[in-house]
């Protein structure tokens, strides 16, 4: 397939098919495999029975429950006080899934895990297909604008695209497009027409390139100009990540993209 030929199909947007829809349950639940966890590093470490201890103790006790009884499965909270001994935490599922005991198990898993890789770290969040968890000892929650840390996922054994060739501009071009237009049509969306902050898509171009699912929500808490403005900071990081691979994420801990070439 000509690179040339491609850009003219996307210009002409005859053949863009872009569908908003939930997607099911069952397919995200069968694909639940991915984590990826950050020791942050930004405060210093804390020791065992100090005030922070205790605080993170009944904090990550706690919020699994919270957000899996929440409407939204969302859940902020903080324990303790003073600059010693306040821990913050967030939880989140998966938007477009209703099942609280997942929601529950998974956070839950989540924060084990993390005080298991980061032992005596202050701040540490872990991302998982169907949750995001973190903790801190800094009041990350005071800044809703504040996305960090950010995870590129991009598959590594991902095939290409057929036709990608980044040595090739017209064709990278192209390419990088495709994966702009998805998520440029669900942040619109998740921003500012789901009540939920989601968005998950459909994208046919036509037979010769794969369909190619996707995914995007941020943290229910947010107003709409607030996720918009998230959603730009991951725009700008996937036209510097993305090189072509069919599947792919970026992970933040306020929102995050994902798209596959299969549901």
């Amino acid at each position: 397939m000509a690179p040339l030929g491609m850009a003219a199909v996307l210009s002409s947007h005859l053949c863009l098919l872009l569908l908003l829809l939930l997607l099911s349950s069952a397919s995200h639940l069968a694909a639940a495999q991915y984590a990826e966890y950050s020791c942050n590093g930004t405060t210093s470490n804390f020791t065992s029975g100090s005030a922070f201890a205790a605080s993170l103790d009944r904090l990550i006790a706690s919020l699994p429950g919270d957000a899996a009884s929440s409407p939204s499965l969302f859940a902020l909270a903080s324990a303790g006080s003073g600059p010693d001994g306040a821990a913050y935490g967030l939880a989140l599922y998966r938007g477009d899934l209703m099942d609280r005991c997942a929601c529950s198990a998974c956070l839950a898993d989540a924060f084990a895990r993390l005080r298991r890789l980061c032992g005596a770290g202050r701040d540490a969040t872990f991302y998982a297909d169907l949750c995001t968890a973190r903790y801190s000892g800094a009041d990350f929650l005071a800044r809703p604008d504040d996305n960090t840390p950010v995870i590129n996922g991009m598959d590594a054994n991902a095939s290409t695209y057929p036709g990608w060739d980044a040595r090739n501009a017209t064709s990278r071009s192209f390419f990088i497009s495709l994966v702009a237009t998805l998520f440029g049509e669900m942040a619109m969306y998740g921003a500012y027409n789901s009540s939920r902050c989601l968005a998950s898509a459909v994208m046919f171009i036509n037979a010769q390139l794969p369909i190619v699912h996707g995914f995007a929500q941020c943290t229910p808490d947010l107003a709409p100009a607030q996720c918009w403005y998230c959603f730009q900071g991951i725009a700008d990081l996937n036209r510097q990540w993305y090189d072509g691979r069919e599947g792919g994420r970026i992970s933040g801990v306020r929102c995050s993209f994902r798209y596959e070439g299969y549901c």
